[in-house]
């Protein structure tokens, strides 16, 4: 019984923080365009961006999700490149924004903000 009043805690906890397709922009010092995350459970997200209107998937690599605040890293693959992006954000109402640092085989590429609503 405990079990269940736990994890019942633990999902109504989850419902109210970060949960939602949200759709935005991303802004860095190489351009910016289209930035969309849905976040489905506290382990499952999918993350997508444009570059130049050109759709990018990324693939999740780690996802942290405490209360209001989320952490996410993904991999993408840009003209033959592989780079990884690290996205921290916070739930303002019904907006999820925060700033991202990308990397290509560990040296800086671009840093910068992004912004979505659910």
């Amino acid at each position: 019984m405990r079990v269940a009043i736990l994890l019942c805690t633990a999902m109504l906890a989850f419902s109210q923080s970060i949960a939602g397709s949200f759709r935005g922009s991303w802004a860095g010092a190489n351009g910016g365009g289209d930035f969309h995350l849905s976040v489905k459970t506290a382990s499952s997200a999918e993350v997508g961006f444009t570059i130049e209107g050109q759709e990018v998937p990324g693939k999740i690599l780690s996802l942290k999700i405490d209360g209001s605040s989320i952490d996410v890293v993904y991999e993408f693959n840009l003209q033959g490149i592989k780079m990884q992006s690290a996205a921290k954000g916070t739930l303002k109402g019904k907006s999820l924004e925060g700033t991202y640092k990308t990397t290509a085989e560990g040296s800086p590429v671009d840093e910068g903000t992004w912004r979505t609503t659910l």
